[in-house]
């Protein structure tokens, strides 16, 4: 879908370099948005950099990246406000602000009776305090500029469902259910639409070893993820978070839309 009201825009994508992000990266940068990416190893953005071409490091008159990288922790709450800063320097501003860093898979699994508060923290920190203090210095650039704008949030299934060694995950995603209703309600005066967005069971890069994983876990087989369509791609994900940062949702906010292939309709 040609989207061309977003051609020109400037968005920050965290966590950009694989699975979802990348595809969230290029689905923006097919319609012409200019996008810097925040990554935890900003060396994994290579690819995408010799891809599409890096045009330098800050806006000049008339000329701007197409897409630069910056390194970033988003579980501090300064590396946010730097990543934005960064962003706004190297793009001109910011129009979009997409949340997709997070503690998935693997690293996010644990069973409740054997968390560690060590663990928690690290989920807690980055899926929910790192959305709530990107989205804050983004929302104040934003509102400066008087241009409106966009964030989305990068949720998941699990905020509608549990998942067996996943309750920290799940409660971190299911928080940004209300995050996204009261941000959306907060800042519809300044014309800024705030959305989350909930995938379902995607074939990432890292799925099989989540499978085995789980397996390994001897989590309930009821809990890995059946879908009626088939697991889905990155790129499902990345068209329809383009479709709700265009003009063509400018009616869609405070709400979190789920893109599943009717995995919760069991």
């Amino acid at each position: 879908m040609a989207l061309s009201e977003l051609k020109g825009k400037r968005a920050l994508v965290t966590a950009g370099a694989a699975g979802i992000g990348k595809a969230i990266v290029e689905a923006l940068l097919g319609q012409g948005v200019r996008v810097a990416v925040g990554q935890r190893n900003v060396a994994k953005l290579e690819p995408l950099l010799k891809k599409y071409g890096s045009k330098g490091n800050h806006a000049t008159a008339g000329h701007a990246p197409q897409l630069v990288g910056f390194p970033v922790d988003t579980s501090r709450s300064a590396e946010c406000k730097r990543l934005v800063r960064d962003a706004v320097a190297a793009l001109g501003g910011l129009d979009i602000l997409i949340n997709n860093a997070a503690v998935t898979g693997v690293p996010a699994a644990s069973w409740f009776l054997k968390e560690t508060a060590e663990h928690v923290d690290a989920i807690v920190d980055t899926n929910l305090k790192g959305v709530i203090h990107c989205s804050i210095a983004a929302a104040r650039q934003m509102v400066e500029q008087k241009q409106g704008g966009v964030i989305i949030h990068i949720s998941s299934v699990g905020a509608f469902g549990g998942q067996q060694a996943g309750s920290v995950y799940c409660a971190t995603k299911a928080a940004l259910t209300g995050l996204t209703q009261t941000m959306a309600l907060e800042l519809a005066q300044h014309r800024i639409r705030v959305i989350a967005v909930a995938p379902g069971d995607i074939r990432v890069e890292t799925a099989a070893m989540v499978r085995d994983q789980l397996q390994t876990m001897q989590v309930d087989p009821r809990f890995i993820p059946q879908t009626p369509w088939g697991a889905g791609a990155p790129e499902d994900i990345g068209s329809v978070v383009a479709f709700l940062a265009s003009d063509q949702a400018k009616f869609v906010t405070g709400v979190t839309w789920v893109v599943d292939g009717g995995l919760l309709a069991y």
